[in-house]
């Protein structure tokens, strides 16, 4: 399931092929200032895989990542 939203902008789901960009992103400082206390910081590997073993196989699918 896809969702476009724009041009160059649509919800999908997570993949592991998303790991290295949800460290990249979560380890940003604008991104840190706006979450709340229990995010990782810093968000680490560890943390990408045991978010991403939580919601590739989820179903129903409730969760879908900013592509």
């Amino acid at each position: 399931m896809e969702i476009e939203l724009g041009d160059d902008v649509r919800l999908r789901p997570f993949s592991w092929d998303d790991r290295d960009a949800l460290i990249r992103y979560a380890n940003g400082e604008a991104g840190a200032k706006q979450l709340r206390d229990l995010f990782p910081n810093p968000y680490t590997l560890d943390d990408a895989d045991n978010w991403l073993r939580l919601v590739v196989e989820q179903e129903p699918m409730t969760k879908l990542a900013i592509a």
